[in-house]
């Protein structure tokens, strides 16, 4: 997949058709990815450039308003927006402006495209504990079992709280532990239980099955998909 960086507005030319392409060649790459249903990172990398887009245009609509100046550039690294009196003759910042105005209804559309694919993968992954589940469900162990997929995949997870001074955040880690070949002794309490018997195994552990009547992609959609239905819920009291 092409990657876009966070100041390529302004970066190295303003030359408006050239963004235009660079633009369009990013967003057909996440195309590709969308067909073959792999939504991460493109899907949250599209969603972050739009939302930039849409926050730098609120704010050149507000210095519009408000002040007899014009846009001179992009601090990308604070989402700010640089202003100046500007000569008349000076198009390169109406070019930025109309750069903007012509990629956001593109990111936009991108957007919707994966939250489409990611509300699709959600709707049909079946999330269940195995056995009893203990008050505290921050670590622990999930068990893929995945639609045509010859093996079930264990991994360990870790839930933890990030505090900020404005806002607190949830962060989970996982870890590949062990693939079974799906024999028929390997059922989910029997794969618990071996879980137990670790040497390094977590004290009281929560573990889930988690199961998909359709194969995804693993590591770029049914895992960072399962990692935000877990935060989703853990920030909610829901598991």
């Amino acid at each position: 997949m092409k990657n876009l960086g966070i100041n390529w507005i302004t970066e190295y030319t303003t030359d408006i058709e050239y963004k235009k392409y660079l633009v369009l060649a990013y967003l057909n790459s996440v195309e590709q990815e969308y067909k073959e249903s792999k939504l991460f990172p493109c899907f949250s990398d599209v969603l972050f450039h739009y939302r930039n887009l849409v926050s730098l245009k609120e704010k050149q609509e507000f210095f519009k308003d408000h002040l007899p100046k014009k846009m001179s550039g992009v601090d990308f690294e604070n989402l700010q927006l640089i202003y100046e009196r500007l000569k008349e003759t000076d198009n390169s910042l109406l070019e930025v402006e109309q750069l903007i105005d012509f990629s956001i209804p593109k990111f936009q559309c991108y957007w919707e495209q994966g939250k489409t694919i990611f509300d699709l993968v959600e709707h049909d992954l079946s999330i269940n504990p195995v056995g009893i589940i203990p008050i505290d469900t921050t670590l622990g162990y999930l068990i893929f079992d995945i639609e045509k997929s010859k093996e079930k995949k264990v991994y360990e997870y870790s839930i933890s709280l990030i505090e900020d001074p404005n806002e607190n955040y949830r962060l989970m880690k996982t870890q590949f532990i062990k693939s079974y070949y799906n024999k028929i002794s390997d059922t989910y309490f029997s794969i618990k239980n071996e879980m137990l018997k670790l040497k390094n195994s977590i004290a009281n552990p929560s573990v889930y099955s988690i199961q998909s009547k359709i194969s995804y992609p693993f590591e770029e959609t049914i895992l960072p998909i399962t990692k935000r239905i877990f935060m989703s819920k853990s920030k909610l009291g829901g598991l």
